[in-house]
């Protein structure tokens, strides 16, 4: 990126020699007529040779032809740079982005995780040869869980968001007691999205009371006392005496945001653009 800036100092300069050799050459010319013009007066009185007159004319037509060229390379030498600084000109726009692009991609050749939580579904190893975009481990945040309880549909005329719900852990037992609320209903029972959904359109259908997943929420405070690991499998107890306004297909789940969102890659293109404008400035 520094050369393309010396190099467009380079452009800008040839503007400015440019014109400043064009002056010369119109100044030139204008005293090149101005001298055929005495020489073309006093050849009356035989004080100058035809000859003169002639290669002056000569000189005359040959600088007007160099002016022309000048005149040529002083737009051709404009275009590259013609409203432009060092800034904004094209060649070290890409330049910086080309410096952005490269930056970024060294930047990242350290693997952040952006949220926290444990590795799973682990396949890179050491000595592993990876290309981008390959899928090297899984990470599973612990901070923020919830219960998915599978109720039947015939149980679901009760039930609203915000009931309390009371959980029981097949590993801790019924010594350890959860506490949850009810957060909603997920968008369609497991049926709905099997790999081969069932017809119900053909007529020959025997009816299955479906089970419709509902989302529980947990508290923070008893899994960090009690930890879980997602796939545990609990026995909710759901209070369905406080009854809502709303019922469950109106939900009250919030995606969360701790844990879910990082900040860590949001310097890298800040760090890119200052570094790009140092170069600049070093080199201008």
């Amino acid at each position: 990126m520094g050369r393309t800036v010396r190099q467009l100092r380079q452009e800008f300069a040839a503007v400015q020699e440019t014109q400043a050799k064009l002056r010369a050459q119109q100044a030139q010319l204008t005293k090149l007529r101005d001298d055929l013009q005495r020489y073309r007066g006093a050849q009356a009185s035989g004080a100058v040779a035809t000859i003169q007159i002639a290669d002056t004319t000569q000189d005359v037509n040959a600088l007007q032809a160099e002016i022309a060229a000048t005149a040529a390379k002083l737009q051709a030498a404009q275009a590259l740079v013609e409203g432009t600084t060092l800034q904004n000109n094209p060649q070290v726009r890409a330049a910086v982005a080309d410096l952005e692009r490269r930056y970024i991609d060294w930047a990242r050749r350290d693997l952040r995780a952006p949220i926290s939580g444990f590795v799973v579904q682990r396949s890179a190893y050491p000595g592993l040869m990876i290309h981008p975009g390959e899928r090297l481990f899984t990470i599973v945040p612990l901070d923020d869980l919830w219960v998915v309880a599978n109720v039947k549909e015939t149980q679901m005329a009760h039930l609203r968001p915000g009931q309390p719900v009371r959980l029981e852990s097949y590993y801790y037992g019924d010594r350890v007691i959860f506490h949850g609320t009810v957060q909603g209903l997920l968008p369609g029972a497991g049926s709905a999205f099997a790999v081969l959904p069932p017809e119900n359109a053909t007529g020959n259908y025997i009816h299955i009371v479906e089970r419709v997943p509902i989302r529980i929420s947990l508290r923070r405070a008893e899994i960090r006392r009690y930890p879980l690991r997602p796939g545990l499998s609990m026995i909710a107890h759901i209070d369905i005496h406080q009854e809502g306004p709303k019922n469950v297909l109106e939900p009250i789940t919030t995606t969360p945001t701790r844990g879910y969102e990082s900040r860590i890659y949001a310097g890298e293109l800040k760090r890119a653009r200052r570094l790009a404008q140092r170069i600049i400035a070093r080199n201008s």
